[in-house]
């Protein structure tokens, strides 16, 4: 934003760009810089220049998120056109082709626009998932484009450290305390308070449990904050009793949640990877999840799976492992086992693969 025309920037301003443009028009940005970066002014650090045109032999990657700027896919194909630099486009799923219920209209609109707009330029894909590359070949040949190679980028799981290895550090009973959580326990939710989540099926089976276990269920936490067509499902969760609804935590308190929930559940209709299944096992926590979409990839055969439109299923997983310790127990075991056996990619091999294919060394 620095460096950009105030007329260009103009079309794709946010509310919350504003202090920024405004302290930019008297060269003061820094000041907003060094705020969120918690540091001295960056303008006494980086002086930033404008990069110089690419070329043909040079290679574009788009990480997937076009659609919020409205003039990012025309600029992108011009840039393509003008200059020959390749185009590689990450796609993290197509749910807007697929499911539009789920999001509000003008997502929808600009996101179908955009794709459309960019996708007869792209030379290579790349997805996070196998499920979205099986269904972004259908797009492409349903869309009559040209067929290009579709990579499937490794998701790393070096992110979480060996975070299943650290067991309970002692300053987690302070964020515990802090967050009101000290000496209860808790099912885990991770994720948007929106409909493709299925947030609704993890209340109801909590109620029907609450009703059949009474002070033996375990408490509810929600960690999420509100995403599209979410207003009676936020009303719910403040209504529900035993629910902590967090709308959004640090790195730090997520991973303290992770450490002490009991278990996670992830009951989405479809996601195009499933982080907080993969976030849950990394911390060592079972998971129950959905088998929609790419979850049961993150899952890597650790996570007990269910049909997202079966609700009494997510009800019976759920009463297993509360009632059943053993079971618990059993399969903590065989993630820290798996853990320690399996090779995980890493984002060192997330990298070293895009490197590899944008650059046309791999398939």
């Amino acid at each position: 934003m620095r460096l950009g025309p105030l007329r260009g920037l103009a079309g794709d301003l946010r509310y919350y760009h504003l202090p920024y443009a405004y302290f930019g028009l008297w060269r003061l940005e820094w000041l907003i810089e060094s705020v969120f970066a918690r540091g001295w002014p960056s303008r006494l650090r980086h002086r930033i220049e404008p990069a110089p045109p690419p070329g043909p032999r040079d290679v574009l990657f788009h990480p997937g998120d076009l659609f919020w700027q409205r003039r990012a896919p025309a600029a992108l194909v011009a840039l393509r056109t003008e200059t020959g630099v390749r185009l590689v486009e990450l796609v993290h799923d197509l749910f807007v082709f697929d499911n539009p219920q789920w999001f509000a209209d003008d997502l929808v609109r600009f996101c179908t626009a955009g794709l459309s707009t960019v996708a007869p330029h792209v030379d290579r894909w790349v997805t996070n998932s196998v499920f979205v590359r099986k269904r972004l070949r259908r797009y492409v040949k349903n869309s009559g484009l040209p067929v290009r190679p579709i990579g499937v980028l490794p998701m790393g799981w070096d992110s979480f450290g060996r975070a299943a290895a650290l067991g309970h550090p002692p300053e987690d009973k302070a964020v515990l305390k802090r967050l009101a959580l000290k000496g209860v326990p808790f099912v885990l939710f991770v994720g948007t308070v929106e409909p493709r989540k299925n947030l609704g099926a993890l209340l109801d089976a909590v109620e029907a449990l609450r009703g059949e276990l009474g002070e033996g269920m375990p408490a509810l936490v929600v960690v999420g904050g509100g995403g599209w067509k979410s207003g009676e499902m936020k009303a719910r969760l403040r209504r529900m009793k035993g629910v902590h609804w967090f709308r959004a935590a640090s790195d730090a308190d997520l991973a303290v949640l992770y450490r002490h929930a009991r278990f996670t559940v992830a009951p989405s209709f479809s996601e195009g990877w499933g982080l907080p299944v993969q976030e849950s096992l990394a911390h060592g926590v079972p998971c129950i999840a959905s088998n929609g979409g790419a979850m049961p990839e993150a899952a890597h055969g650790l996570a007990r799976l269910f049909d997202p439109t079966d609700a009494k299923a997510l009800q019976r997983a759920m009463a297993h492992w509360i009632k059943d310790d053993a079971a618990l127990e059993g399969a903590r075991a065989r993630i820290a086992v798996a853990l320690c056996r399996d090779p995980l990619p890493t984002w060192n091999d997330a990298a070293t693969f895009l490197r590899d294919y944008a650059m046309g060394e791999t398939g």
